[in-house]
């Protein structure tokens, strides 16, 4: 399956809701049955649950009345605290990670890869729950990167381990701000200052 791509407030296929998604039941109140229901990574709502313990709040988000927006943090949801050390990927991205072929790591050098493949399974189902079909996620994020994200001190063109792990479930994943035409890639970058880690 190819994946799917896109800014916030682009048109795209045809989405239909199941809110039950096959559960029997549904996490979506009755109100809210006619708006399409989003994943959103709970730090652009707001939330402070960065790594750094801050959050990036983003005003196209928390003023839409169109959407049943759920928040999600991943490295939340995987078990790790708030603040945490900043993390990136070694030896791959996001996909790789999902086939055993990368891990990823933190600042002080632990291997937290359990932790996020944990979050990005937390995440898919409440997908699954809520009937949520698109998520809106944070860039550059080891969970939550649809487009980039930084791997062995690099900047490199992927996705999070969370924003795979959708895709691979046929959920469309947008960013509020997908690199730019020709944005470069491999720039090395100061690890305590440019993981831009959720």
């Amino acid at each position: 399956m190819g994946s799917k791509t896109g800014k916030v407030g682009e048109q795209g296929g045809e989405i239909r809701i199941s809110p039950t998604m096959g559960t029997g039941r549904s996490l979506v109140k009755q109100s809210d049955a006619k708006r399409e229901v989003v994943l959103v990574s709970a730090c652009l709502l707001g939330v402070r649950c960065r790594y750094d313990g801050t959050s990036n709040p983003a005003s196209e988000l928390l003023d839409r009345s169109d959407i049943c927006v759920v928040p999600v943090c991943p490295e939340q949801l995987g078990g790790l605290p708030t603040p945490r050390p900043p993390a990136w990927f070694t030896g791959g991205t996001g996909e790789d990670v999902l086939e055993g072929r990368a891990r990823v790591v933190n600042a002080n050098g632990e291997d937290v890869t359990d932790r996020f493949l944990a979050g990005a399974r937390q995440t898919l189902e409440i997908a699954r729950l809520t009937g949520a079909r698109r998520a809106i996620l944070k860039e550059k994020s080891p969970s939550c990167g649809s487009c980039m994200v930084y791997c062995d001190g690099k900047r490199v063109a992927g996705q999070g381990v969370t924003a795979a792990l959708l895709r691979r479930a046929g959920l469309e994943v947008l960013s509020l701000d997908p690199p730019k035409q020709g944005e470069a890639t491999g720039a090395a970058v100061e690890p305590e200052h440019g993981t831009d880690a959720s």
